[in-house]
């Protein structure tokens, strides 16, 4: 509940300084990273760029042996979905690199 509030907070903060989209952007990769911690990951860099600066991770993170990399897509201001539910099937399944 706290935490909820102090999001909306900085949230509100973010608005003043950033546009909406961005301000929504970073609210959504700070849920995503706070549950991402709670279910167990060791989150290693957040909002990492390659040094051709043509990509960005949102959040790169360690899942036991397995090394996660995740692009968050907040749908709304006030998602209604919760933080586990893929926008689409192929989102879902890990991708074969």
């Amino acid at each position: 509940m706290l935490l909820t509030l102090l999001d909306a907070l900085r949230d509100k903060k973010r608005r003043q300084i950033w546009t909406p989209t961005q301000a929504t952007g970073r609210r959504g990769e700070g849920l995503a990273h706070r549950h991402l911690r709670r279910l167990g990951y060791i989150v290693v860099a957040r909002n990492y760029r390659l040094s051709a600066g043509d990509a960005e991770a949102d959040i790169i993170a360690w899942d036991g042996g397995d090394l996660v990399i995740v692009e968050v897509k907040p749908a709304s201001p006030t998602p209604s979905a919760p933080p586990t539910a893929p926008s689409t099937k192929t989102n879902a399944e890990p991708s074969s690199a």
